[in-house]
C-alpha cells in the first residue's frame, strides 16, 4: 500500500539515472587539453576515438587523423594540428603558424 505513492518518484529517479549514464558514456572516450602559444593565443583540443575537435577564437573545427612522421597529425584539408607529448602546433590558411604551443591544462581525462 505504501509503495503506490512512491512509484512516480522511483520512475523519475530511474529516468534521471539512465539519462546521466548516457551523458557520462558520451564523454568516456575523450581527453581535453588546452594549449598556449608564444603569441599568447590559446586553443583547446578535445580528443575523440576517430577525430579531434579544436576550439579556437575563430570557431570549432573537427579534424581527422593524418599520417605523419612523428607525433600525431590531424587535418580537415585546411586546418592542421600537430601534437607531440605536451606540445602542439596549429596551421591555418591565411594566418601565421601558431609556433610551438605548450599544454597548459588537461581539462578532462577518462
Amino acid at each position: 500500500m505504501m509503495l503506490r505513492p512512491l512509484l512516480p518518484t522511483v520512475a523519475v529517479l530511474a529516468s534521471a539515472t539512465v539519462l546521466t549514464a548516457g551523458v557520462t558514456h558520451a564523454r568516456d572516450n575523450t581527453r581535453d587539453m588546452e594549449y598556449q602559444c608564444p603569441s599568447g593565443e590559446r586553443f583547446a583540443v578535445e580528443h575523440h576515438s576517430n577525430h579531434v575537435r579544436v576550439r579556437t577564437g575563430s570557431g570549432v573545427f573537427a579534424l581527422a587523423p593524418r599520417d605523419g612522421a612523428s607525433g600525431a597529425h590531424y587535418s580537415d584539408g585546411g586546418i592542421t594540428l600537430w601534437t607531440d607529448g605536451t606540445r602542439a602546433a596549429l596551421l591555418r590558411p591565411d594566418m601565421e603558424p601558431s609556433g610551438i604551443c605548450t599544454e597548459t591544462l588537461a581539462l578532462h581525462t577518462s
